[in-house]
């Protein structure tokens, strides 16, 4: 169904339909009539250089209405420039102002209004805003763009050549004028510029004659240098370099003491040097002349023609450069060494000898020091027999050296083959026989005159017993053995036959068995004991026999004590004493006599008494007061050494006659031979080790030895042999015995004056 409409709204709709198209072609008009579009960038243009200032303003219209807030927003400067409050004006421009939502108007937007230095220069700029896109490059403002040394040496600032310029790098070619440049400390220079390949100026400042060593410069390019578009600089550039030093010598050779006579002067310098300049600088003082020779411009060598010993040579070395520096003063010193010197030993290579050192050159003046540590020009040497030592020398003078040696061999051994040598007089062999049978040796050569064979009590007195061991400890002695039997008659531990020592009578009792003699010619004896007699004579020639000494008489007999009876005499005899004190070694007067009681009768050192009983004892006190002559009866003319044993073994060289009993036991043995040399043998028996010798067997072992006379002496468990304080042999007992004599060798003692004192 069809309604129709008001007639008002009918009109109305008409006129609707005609005012609204009519709008639309006012508004079209409009904007065509008052169209106004956004305007180029504006910049401002150096005509020169053709490229925007640095404080040059930029207008960019863009269309449509924004505020200052939004425009920041859409702003891209590249690279970035800050755009401060002041930097930055935003204006809108609108034609009508009721149309503005229809964006016909426009927005001018301007940078840098007040016009100050917001750029940089030789800068390529790109400027964003909304649609539009403006590029564009500053001007140029001249500036030090690098700096180098011009120098073969590299271009480092701290070690600058004193001749080498220094070259400044301008960014763009410039208009320079020498004010604008300051060098401190001051110094003369030239200064000359050059296009440089990038089309900028090269600026080159040289020493007018060269830069000081070791000198640190400041160069200065002051603000205002004007570049050829007539832009002036704004920046101060400084350059701070140092000189290198004066060129040293880092090597000089010789330095020193005890150089050679052809020793080479060598020169290393840090640089190249001017050869000729050197040459001229060199000196030695004392003069020598010399030559130079030239590895390279860096080492120069300078041979000298002659130089002297021990003298001391001062080198000094300077010059120039090859580019003209002064070397740097160099001075040095060295010394040659003193004279050559040569040494030889003199002396025989055989010992004992007597060793020289005989020098030749040097300074005169030697010092010496011997393989021993000796420092004296002589050493005497006294090697051991058979000993060979190599004995070498260095002598010394002044800083010279010799040395020198020589080969010395010892005496030939003294001892036979097999046998060891404990001194040059005493050999010593152990054997063992058959049996088994352990024998044990002693030789001694009685030439020798610093030895002595003694036969004494084993203690310092008669009767006294000790051991060998202690004994030789006691008296220091070389060798020890036991000596005689005991008398077995007596309590006490007295030999059974005499006892002769150093000419010295010891003991001499009634009887006796069989004795060894020797006498100070090494004429030996060996026989019965009873042959040795004594005899008390008075001056009128009467005589009286001396039956004992050490030993009490019997009731009508005479006998004589000396010390080694003991300090004091006390024996239970009643008679008459006399004492003496022998001052010629023939006669003798009493200085005291008595008679009774013998008790507590003093036995002084160099002292004897004479005892006598009975009849005696008359005849003594009758001659009493007249000087007595005491002397003694034997085979031998003179009796050094007497010891008493059981049986001669070897008489005269030969095995002496008569039966021996049998029986293997421990045996001591003492004999001689023709040359003087005595033997002691030990031989140890009774146990499983050593069975021991009957006396057939000893008496051919000793004959083996080729003895001229030998005895047998107290065997058994007395048999030991003492070598320097150690017991060699084994004694049967298991221990030694205590025994009442021993034999010994020594070191020679005092011989007394009389024979029947103790010295």
């Amino acid at each position: 169904m069809i309604r129709e409409m008001p007639r008002a709204v009918v009109g109305g709709a008409l006129v609707l339909g005609v005012l609204l198209p009519l709008a639309g072609l006012v508004m079209l008009a409009a904007t065509l009539i008052y169209l106004d579009p956004p305007a180029e960038p504006l910049l401002e243009i150096d005509a020169a250089e053709e490229k925007v200032w640095l404080d040059s303003p930029i207008v960019i219209e863009i269309p449509g209405v924004f505020t200052e807030e939004e425009v920041r927003e859409f702003l891209e400067i590249v690279p970035i420039v800050p755009v401060g409050e002041e930097d930055l004006v935003v204006e809108r421009f609108a034609k009508l102002p009721w149309f503005g939502w229809l964006s016909l108007d426009k927005t001018r937007v301007t940078i840098n209004p007040q016009e100050s230095r917001l750029f940089e220069p030789e800068t390529s700029y790109t400027v964003r805003l909304k649609d539009e896109i403006l590029r564009f490059e500053t001007i140029s403002l001249p500036h030090v763009v690098d700096a180098h040394v011009d120098s073969d040496y590299g271009s480092d600032f701290k070690i600058v050549p004193t001749t080498s310029p220094i070259l400044l790098m301008f960014n763009v070619e410039v208009a320079w004028e020498d004010e604008f440049l300051d060098i401190e400390p001051s110094a003369e220079v030239a200064i000359d510029t050059e296009e440089s390949p990038g089309g900028g100026t090269q600026l080159s400042v040289a020493p007018k004659d060269r830069w000081e060593n070791s000198t640190t410069y400041t160069l200065t390019i002051r603000k205002g240098v004007v570049n050829v578009f007539g832009h002036e600089g704004v920046e101060q550039f400084s350059l701070d370099f140092t000189t290198w030093p004066r060129p040293r010598v880092i090597e000089a050779t010789p330095v020193g003491r005890h150089l050679p006579l052809d020793t080479i002067v060598r020169v290393e310098f840090e640089r190249p040097v001017d050869r000729e300049s050197v040459e001229q600088a060199f000196h030695v003082e004392p003069n020598v002349a010399g030559s130079f020779e030239w590895e390279t411009d860096l080492l120069a060598m300078w041979r000298p023609d002659g130089l002297e010993y021990s003298r001391t040579y001062v080198v000094s070395a300077g010059g120039k450069s090859s580019d003209g520096d002064p070397v740097e003063p160099h001075e040095w010193s060295f010394t040659t060494h003193d004279p050559p010197v040569s040494v030889e030993i003199l002396g025989s290579d055989r010992s004992p000898t007597l060793l020289r050192a005989v020098t030749r050159g040097g300074t005169g003046e030697y010092s010496y020091e011997w393989s021993g540590g000796e420092i004296s020009q002589e050493i005497p040497v006294d090697l051991w027999y058979e000993e060979t030592r190599t004995f070498t020398v260095t002598v010394s003078s002044g800083d010279r050296i010799a040395g020198a040696e020589l080969r010395v061999v010892g005496p030939p051994s003294p001892c036979p083959g097999g046998w060891q040598i404990i001194t040059g007089e005493v050999c010593y062999r152990e054997e063992v026989l058959p049996g088994p049978v352990r024998v044990f040796v002693t030789r001694v050569d009685l030439s020798t005159p610093d030895l002595q064979l003694r036969s004494v009590p084993a203690s310092d007195f008669m009767g006294v017993p000790s051991t060998v061991s202690r004994s030789a400890l006691s008296r220091d002695t070389l060798v020890s053995v036991n000596g005689d039997f005991f008398d077995l008659a007596h309590a006490e531990y007295f030999t059974a036959s005499p006892i002769v020592s150093g000419g010295n009578f010891v003991y001499a009792p009634q009887g006796g068995k069989i004795v060894l003699a020797l006498g100070p010619d090494l004429s030996s004896w060996a026989g019965r004991a009873d042959e040795l007699q004594f005899h008390v004579s008075t001056p009128a020639g009467e005589r009286k026999r001396l039956e004992t000494i050490n030993e009490p008489p019997d009731g009508d007999g005479l006998a004589l004590f000396n010390s080694y009876w003991g300090e004091r005499l006390s024996i239970n005899v009643n008679g008459c004493y006399a004492l003496f004190v022998p001052t010629d070694p023939v006669t003798n007067t009493a200085y005291e006599s008595s008679c009774g009681a013998l008790d507590n009768i003093p036995l002084a050192a160099g002292e004897f008494v004479l005892v006598a009983t009975g009849g005696a004892a008359e005849w003594m006190m009758q001659n009493i007061e007249h000087p007595l002559t005491i002397d003694e009866s034997f085979p031998l003319s003179d009796v050094d050494f007497v010891v008493g044993g059981s049986h001669v073994l070897i008489q005269n060289g030969a095995p002496a006659g008569g039966s021996l009993p049998a029986g293997r036991h421990p045996r001591t043995a003492i004999g001689i031979d023709e040359e003087g040399f005595v033997y002691l043998v030990v031989a140890d028996g009774r146990s499983s080790a050593s069975f021991g010798m009957s006396l057939a067997e000893l008496q051919m072992y000793l004959d083996g030895l080729g003895l001229l006379n030998a005895i047998n002496l107290d065997g058994g468990g007395s048999s030991t042999m003492v070598l320097r304080g150690s017991v060699m042999n084994t004694p049967s007992d298991g221990r030694e015995r205590p025994v009442a004599s021993v034999i010994e060798f020594t070191h020679k003692h005092a011989t007394c004056r009389h024979d029947f004192v103790r010295c």
